[in-house]
């Protein structure tokens, strides 16, 4: 996948490049990435993240993906204008391969801030599949890497789908991973040879990656640690209310975790859930975590992608109802509900077994 060097500029890129005029450039860069790059990024990120792309889906891993395509817009849009401009020397020689690349590498980089432990399994299990002579890794024809024993090597033929941990251990005892085993490179060596006789051809590295990590038990999430606090349909709201010191104390430790958490939802879900934070009663409380000490009106508005002085004059206006979100935001009433309970799940899912 060849797209810089000495290598001749790829021809759809010419109209754009050969522009005269602002106005045509912006139509040509328009079109590139409307018809040439979009398609490419989508397929990758909905294969790769294994996700629906439709906006009206709000879960919280399909938002995130939506976010994920903006920004791999962005990266291209800003590296097409410095190519143009001749800020960037680099010569795109396959277009096509190039989307691709970017779009691969933006996905890794959310999945290696997401799953850190399973991106650690990961490059273990590369390192095995490129240093041993009887395993192999290869790219295949449509940029995904494929492994298996080093004879199948080049083979973009995936024979079957791999049999889940759970089977995989009823039917090979031998791969059997005690609690708390470390992942050391001669048992690993050994539960991928089983693994690959299983299969009998080639897999995914992906797929791979997930059994291996079925097996240990990694999870694939990090989990938070507010344990005493819940979220649900009515709002925020705390558990075990005492006067202890030492469980005030605990509890703020646990509502900044929570904080934390609610930071690194995307941001039209962190905004369905903020904006309209309320308790039980169906007060606000976002006004009430400057009084906490939880987060400052600077840090809200932040996260929230407000300039300071816009929000301070909307502070005392939340919480904001659905059809004042919605406006905010460009989605329906509906799409604003849907993502406030996807975030809602998704912290939920975070704090259960805490």
């Amino acid at each position: 996948m060849k797209f810089q060097g000495t290598h001749e500029t790829d021809t759809s890129l010419a109209g754009f490049l050969e522009a005269a005029t602002e106005s045509d450039s912006d139509c040509f860069l328009a079109e590139l990435i409307s018809a040439y790059a979009l398609p490419i990024v989508r397929k990758i990120i909905r294969s790769k993240l294994r996700v629906t792309l439709d906006p009206a889906d709000g879960s919280y891993e399909n938002q995130e993906a939506l976010e994920i395509i903006s920004d791999v817009q962005t990266t291209l849009v800003d590296e097409l204008r410095r190519l143009k401009h001749g800020s960037d020397r680099k010569v795109i020689s396959d277009f096509s391969g190039y989307v691709a690349v970017v779009t691969y590498h933006a996905c890794y980089r959310y999945l290696r801030r997401k799953y850190p432990e399973r991106w650690r399994l990961k490059n273990k299990l590369r390192y095995l599949l490129t240093h041993r002579q009887d395993f192999a890794l290869w790219q295949g024809d449509e940029g995904d890497w494929c492994c298996g024993l080093s004879v199948w090597r080049n083979q973009s033929e995936k024979r079957k789908p791999l049999l889940s941990a759970q089977e995989m251990q009823e039917t090979h005892p031998s791969i059997v991973i005690q609690p708390g085993e470390a992942i050391q490179p001669g048992r690993l060596t050994n539960v991928l040879t089983v693994v690959f006789q299983a299969a009998d051809g080639p897999v995914s590295l992906d797929e791979l990656v997930n059994v291996v990590a079925d097996l240990w038990l990694i999870k694939s999430a990090t989990a938070a640690t507010a344990k005493q606090v819940i979220i649900d349909d009515r709002g925020a709201s705390l558990v075990d209310q005492t006067v202890d010191v030492a469980k005030a104390v605990e509890q703020r430790i646990h509502l900044k975790e929570l904080w934390r958490e609610i930071s690194e939802l995307p941001f039209r879900h962190r905004s369905a859930l903020l904006l309209n934070l309320r308790d039980a009663q169906g007060r606000g409380v976002i006004t009430l975590l400057p009084i906490a000490r939880i987060a400052t009106i600077q840090q809200i508005a932040r996260i929230l992608e407000f300039p300071l002085g816009d929000f301070a004059k909307i502070w005392k206006e939340l919480p904001w109802d659905d059809n004042a979100i919605a406006a905010h935001l460009g989605l329906t009433r509906q799409q604003v509900i849907n993502l406030r309970h996807s975030a809602r799940g998704r912290l939920l899912k975070l704090l259960k077994d805490y």
